[in-house]
């Protein structure tokens, strides 16, 4: 092993190293919806090494937005300890003014890049609409039905054991999409 052949073979690891350190402290103080867009802007670099290594971090940093946005789309239930997520809620508003109080929708919280806009009120909606259903109408068992008896929930962004997730050269969106006409 020659101090060549060692450079060499470091060489990639370096830059991945380089990468993930100008992420951590570029990045480091965001949280939720604010750290998705910032990672869906890094990956759009033009360096493929770079790209590739943004997208699969953002891949699983998604995770947990995802998680709440299928909870929140298909049981009406928001689970947001960090205080992430673009649905915020009121906890000092009674449930008898649930629909026009309670939930609001905090623009700066939501992803871009990873959440298309047109999709954002429909989503507020749907969720706000299930958890109505639950407290208002006093149906806690209520449940919305998402088996479409095809082959398309392992397609687009969806799975049914991981709910949505965000796809780097695609649709991710279609799975969110499908929920909210059914739901509609």
């Amino acid at each position: 092993l020659t101090l060549r052949q060692l450079l060499i073979d470091l060489r990639m690891p370096t830059a991945r190293l380089r990468i993930l350190a100008l992420l951590t402290d570029g990045l480091g103080h965001l949280s939720g919806g604010h750290l998705l867009t910032a990672l869906y802007q890094h990956a759009q670099h033009g360096d493929t090494r770079h790209a590739e290594l943004v997208q699969s971090i953002l891949c699983a940093a998604s995770r947990p937005w995802f998680d709440i946005l299928y909870t929140w789309t298909t049981q009406g239930v928001l689970s947001d300890p960090h205080h992430e997520f673009f649905v915020t809620e009121r906890h000092d508003v009674d449930d008898q003014y649930l629909w026009r109080d309670k939930y609001n929708i905090d623009k700066s919280r939501i992803p871009q890049g990873i959440l298309e806009m047109e999709l954002v009120a429909p989503a507020f909606n749907v969720g706000k609409g299930i958890n109505f259903i639950r407290r208002c109408l006093l149906d806690g068992k209520w449940t919305m039905h998402l088996d479409n008896g095809d082959d398309e929930t392992s397609q687009g962004g969806f799975d049914q054991d991981l709910g949505y997730c965000y796809i780097p050269h695609g649709d991710g969106n279609m799975a969110l999409q499908r929920t909210l006409a059914r739901a509609a």
